[in-house]
């Protein structure tokens, strides 16, 4: 009779303390978005799985709606559903556009140790951007906006991780790497040995980008001191942006650089950044760049938390 009040694995109550606290934090940081001009939306739990199975998202939930006979999904990111708002109730709204939401998500597995598959996301978004400099300008906007929230819910001790999602295409290509696909498998497994098997010529830089292992002013100096590419760069000129930007506003906050990043970038591109905590072996918020599809034009996004 016990095993009646188990829950499934990733899911839990949350009562007295916990649940006020979890309250308090979302009032903080909704508010502090509506007070910066981000306009609030609230997508729906359930729609259609079209709106997710053209993306590289596989971690939602799918069943049959009753009524229509189609298949429908329960949302495992609400960022996806940005796209569809924009092509349908927003398709005429004069761009660009600063959009904020909060939603409970569910994700099928639970990809991390004691990780939850019911989860209240907080997200906010800057959209209609297209253009480099003004969106490393918003990419530092809303990097700042996760700062300020962080603090005002009081989260100390975090840290911030970048990639930039397209630097290991660029680099494979620049660098015409033959067995590309076998190689880039390894590098985005972090696998040491067959990366040193498949490329020796450039495994001593591969192993220290992968390892995050050299700062980036002596990574970018091996990079192109090889390597003779705008490109890549133009690339590494982007990551020392950001690094100038933390140095000049942020220095206390530690930062790293995983330039080729990992499997979990789905859709983002151009930048990418996961913040941790100590206590916490997963990022407890990522965020970044991504494009939206509206009237057969490019759209710059930024970003979730």
């Amino acid at each position: 009779m016990a095993d009646q009040n188990l829950l499934p694995v990733g899911f839990y109550d949350l009562i007295f303390e916990e649940a006020e606290k979890s309250h308090q934090d979302s009032v903080l940081a909704i508010s502090y978005l509506m007070q910066s001009n981000y306009r609030l939306i609230k997508p729906p739990l359930i729609e259609f799985d079209s709106t997710f199975k053209e993306t590289n998202d596989s971690d939602y939930l799918v069943t049959t709606d009753s009524i229509s006979g189609k298949k429908i999904a329960l949302r495992s990111d609400i960022t996806l559903q940005i796209g569809r708002i924009l092509t349908t109730r927003l398709k005429n709204y004069k761009l660009p556009i600063k959009l904020c939401y909060i939603g409970d998500v569910i994700k099928t597995k639970s990809v991390n140790l004691y990780a939850d598959r019911q989860q209240t996301q907080i997200g906010f978004e800057i959209i209609g951007i297209d253009n480099e400099k003004n969106n490393l300008i918003l990419d530092f906007v809303v990097i700042e906006d996760s700062i300020q929230i962080l603090q005002k819910i009081r989260v100390e001790n975090f840290s911030f991780k970048f990639s930039l999602p397209d630097f290991l295409h660029i680099f494979l290509e620049d660098a015409a790497i033959k067995n590309q696909q076998i190689l880039k498998k390894a590098i985005l497994q972090k696998n040491l040995s067959e990366i040193k098997r498949i490329c020796p010529e450039y495994s001593d830089i591969l192993s220290k980008i992968v390892r995050c292992q050299d700062n980036l002013t002596n990574l970018s100096d091996l990079i192109t001191a090889k390597i003779n590419s705008n490109k890549i760069q133009f690339e590494l000129n982007r990551a020392k942006q950001i690094e100038s930007f933390f140095a000049k506003k942020y220095n206390k906050i530690p930062i790293i650089f995983d330039l080729f990043g990992d499997q979990d970038i789905k859709y983002h591109q151009d930048i990418y950044f996961e913040i941790f905590v100590p206590r916490f072996s997963y990022s407890i918020a990522r965020g970044g760049r991504y494009n939206i599809d509206r009237k057969s034009t490019r759209l710059k996004s930024s970003h979730q938390i």
